[in-house]
């Protein structure tokens, strides 16, 4: 399997100075500097490539989240009573206690321009997963917010079409490595996965094959 951009990185130049400084000549990357002077720059050279290696994932998931309407880790703010109840009665099946306090934002799930609905997650990242946190989908019903749509991820994205009156959601989570994709549609009740897609860094046919879904390029 393919090394992580960073680590490939890493590797390729340590590889280079060190084995190329034995017999001279030009280094194929930096070939405006001597050895010796590549060899005393060695340190400074990796905590550079380090930066990259730590910046890439955050690109990645900055082209996951470039039209998002939701994102767990955007600046969110505490939600109403009637959202904390709805989410704590939807999770009162649980055996753990739920006590994880929640941020979120309205939304428009019905397009029509009112934004009463919510989308929520945990504050301080309890109980998240390593890359995603848990995601409520809230609909307002007057008085009282119904779930009708929790998954771990980390954007979402209310789409233009729609299904039983609600708009289609897509939601989505990423690493360097890999991204997760997923389509949802509303039965009427609730929102239900029409069709999910899994992305690696290193598979270029499947990026191809859905350019417009995978946010590796090639």
């Amino acid at each position: 399997m393919p090394l992580p951009l960073g680590l490939y990185l890493r590797h390729h130049c340590l590889r280079t100075v060190n084995e190329f400084s034995q017999r001279g000549g030009t280094h194929p990357i930096f070939p405006n500097y001597d050895w010796s002077t590549l060899q005393a720059l060695k340190g400074e050279i990796m905590r550079y490539l380090r930066i990259i290696a730590m910046m890439f994932p955050l690109i990645c998931l900055a082209s996951l989240a470039a039209a998002v309407d939701f994102s767990v880790e955007e600046e969110l703010k505490p939600i109403s009573g009637a959202g904390i109840k709805a989410i704590k009665e939807y999770e009162s099946s649980s055996r753990e206690q739920f006590t994880c306090a929640l941020i979120g934002k309205f939304v428009d799930l019905s397009g029509t321009g009112n934004p009463t609905d919510l989308i929520v997650t945990t504050e301080n990242a309890c109980k998240w997963a390593a890359s995603a946190g848990p995601v409520w989908v809230l609909k307002n019903k007057g008085n009282k917010y119904n779930v009708v749509l929790n998954f771990v991820t980390v954007n979402v994205e209310l789409l233009k079409a729609k299904s039983n009156g609600l708009r289609n959601i897509k939601t989505s989570r990423g690493t360097a490595g890999y991204a997760e994709v997923e389509f949802w549609g509303y039965t009427g009740k609730r929102y239900k996965e029409t069709v999910s897609y899994f992305f690696s860094a290193d598979d270029e046919t499947a990026c191809k094959a859905h350019p417009g879904i995978c946010p590796f390029k090639f």
